[in-house]
C-alpha cells in the first residue's frame, strides 16, 4: 500500500475519532468541566445544622441537634449520619459543566422557577447555619438519560445563571429514606429461637434451631399426630426479620389506648434478645420493639467448631452495644411493611399438618 493512502486512511480515521469525540460532549458526558459547584462546602459543613429539601409535596426538614441529625416532621427521630454525610460528600463533588443567561420563560421549562411541577421533580434545596441560610438553589429537570450519573439543570437563588449540573445526588420522594432502615434487620444466620405468642387466643408455638450450623428450624414440643407442612414456612418466618421495611413512625403516647395482638420473642445464638409486641391503634397493626442483652441465652462456638461459610459469633460486648444503641425504639411506634407483618401474624395451623 502506497504511503499517500495509508495518510489519507489515518487520516479520516482521526476525523472520525475526533468526530466521536464531539459527540459525546455535547452530552455533557464526562468532559465540558467548567468548575466545582460547591467548592466551600466540606469547610461549611460544621456551621450546618438545618437541611430543608422541597418538591411539589412536600418540605423534609433534617435537623441537626445535640450534634446528632433528625427528623423534624417524624418528632426528632434520628436521622441515618451516613445518608447525611452521602448527601454532602455528592453535593461537594458535583461539578457545572456548562451555564447559560436564563429568562423567565426559560426557568419554568427547565423546572427553575419555584413553582415546582411532577413533570420535572424539581426539589429546592436550603442549607441553614441557624437561621441564616448558607446554600439556596433549585435543581431541576434532567438533561440527559444516563443511569450511571445525573445532569440536571440547576439554578443558584442568588445568581442570574442557568448551570448543567453534574451530580450523583440521591433524593427520593420518601422522608423516611433518611432513617437508617437497617439497624434492627436481624440476619437469619443469628435467629436461634422465635417464640410467637398470641395474646387474643393465649395460643403460642415456638421455633428453633439446636446450632448455629443448622439449616432449618424446628417446632419446639411437636404435637402428636402432627408433622410441619414443610422447611420452608417456619423458615420464612425466621428470616423475616432481617428485610424488614419501616413505612411509618411515630412516638408512644404512654396514655394511649391500645391492644397487644401478639408478642413475639427472638432470641439469637449471640445474646440478643428483642421483644415485638403487636399493637393495634384505632383498627391498625403496628410495632413496638424492646432490645436487650442477656449472656444466658448465648451459645459460643469453640473454635474447633467454626465451620466454613458461616460469619463468625459477634463478641457479647459488641451485643450489649448494640442493644444499648437499639434502646430508644421502645419509646417509638412502627408500621412495617405488608409481607413482614404477614410472617409476623403467622399461627400454629400454618406451620402443622396432620400425619
Amino acid at each position: 500500500m502506497k504511503k499517500l493512502t495509508i495518510l489519507k486512511i489515518l487520516f479520516i480515521f482521526f476525523i472520525l475519532i475526533f468526530a466521536i469525540y464531539l459527540s459525546f460532549s455535547k452530552r455533557y458526558d464526562t468532559k465540558g468541566y467548567v468548575e466545582k459547584a460547591f467548592p466551600n462546602l466540606l469547610i461549611d459543613i460544621e456551621k450546618i445544622t438545618k437541611i430543608s429539601i422541597k418538591d411539589i409535596n412536600n418540605e423534609i426538614f433534617i435537623n441537626k441537634e445535640n450534634n446528632k441529625w433528625v427528623l423534624k416532621n417524624y418528632k426528632e427521630y434520628p436521622a441515618d449520619i451516613k445518608k447525611v454525610n452521602n448527601f454532602f460528600i455528592n453535593l461537594s463533588n458535583g461539578t457545572f459543566i456548562d451555564k447559560k443567561i436564563f429568562t423567565n420563560q426559560s426557568l419554568k421549562k427547565l423546572g427553575l422557577d419555584n413553582s415546582f411541577n411532577n413533570q420535572f421533580d424539581s426539589r429546592r434545596i436550603r442549607l441553614y447555619a441557624e437561621n441564616n441560610i448558607l446554600y439556596d438553589f433549585i435543581i431541576g429537570k434532567k438533561s440527559n438519560d444516563n443511569a450511571s450519573v445525573n445532569i440536571n439543570y440547576f439554578r443558584s437563588l442568588d445568581a442570574n445563571l442557568i448551570w448543567l449540573f453534574k451530580n450523583n445526588l440521591d433524593l427520593p420522594d420518601e422522608e423516611l429514606f433518611w432513617i437508617n432502615s437497617k439497624i434492627f434487620n436481624i440476619s437469619r444466620g443469628r435467629v436461634q429461637q422465635v417464640k410467637v405468642i398470641d395474646e387474643i387466643k393465649k395460643d403460642s408455638f415456638t421455633i428453633y434451631r439446636s446450632n448455629y450450623s443448622d439449616s432449618n428450624y424446628k417446632f419446639l414440643n411437636l404435637p402428636e399426630g402432627y408433622d410441619l407442612k414443610n422447611s420452608l414456612t417456619q423458615n420464612a418466618l425466621a428470616a423475616s426479620f432481617e428485610n424488614i421495611q419501616i413505612t411509618n413512625i411515630f412516638p408512644i403516647d404512654i396514655d394511649a389506648d391500645y391492644q397487644t395482638i401478639k408478642d413475639i420473642q427472638l432470641t439469637t445464638f449471640d445474646g440478643l434478645v428483642i421483644n415485638y409486641k403487636i399493637i393495634k391503634i384505632d383498627e391498625k397493626l403496628h410495632v413496638r420493639m424492646f432490645f436487650s442483652s442477656d449472656s444466658s441465652v448465648r451459645k459460643e462456638i469453640t473454635d474447633d467448631k467454626k465451620i466454613v461459610g458461616i460469619p463468625s459469633m459477634k463478641s457479647f460486648d459488641d451485643v450489649k452495644k448494640e442493644a444499648e444503641f437499639l434502646d430508644f425504639t421502645k419509646t417509638w411506634v412502627y408500621t412495617f411493611d405488608e409481607k413482614t407483618m404477614s410472617e409476623f401474624n403467622k399461627k400454629r395451623r400454618d406451620l402443622l399438618k396432620k400425619k
